[in-house]
């Protein structure tokens, strides 16, 4: 079974609670196989990058190399 990398990058705004939940979401990838991650503080959001392996069996979905999501 084939593995493909993927790097994502999160940005939100700071606030209660927001840390532990993009962590819980992140452990909550079912089928993916988080290599690593870091939490970072700017100004006043919250910068979370991870990579990932996605095994060949997710196939059908499609996944560009870089993701960028802004909340």
């Amino acid at each position: 079974m084939e593995e493909r990398g993927y790097y994502a990058k999160i940005v939100c705004n700071k606030g209660e609670g927001v840390a532990a939940s993009l962590f819980r979401a992140l452990e909550s990838l079912a089928g993916f196989n988080v290599q690593n991650s870091n939490l970072v503080t700017v100004c006043n959001s919250f910068q979370l990058t991870f990579t990932l392996n996605v095994s060949s069996s997710l196939s059908p979905f499609r996944f560009n190399n870089s993701i960028y999501l802004k909340y």
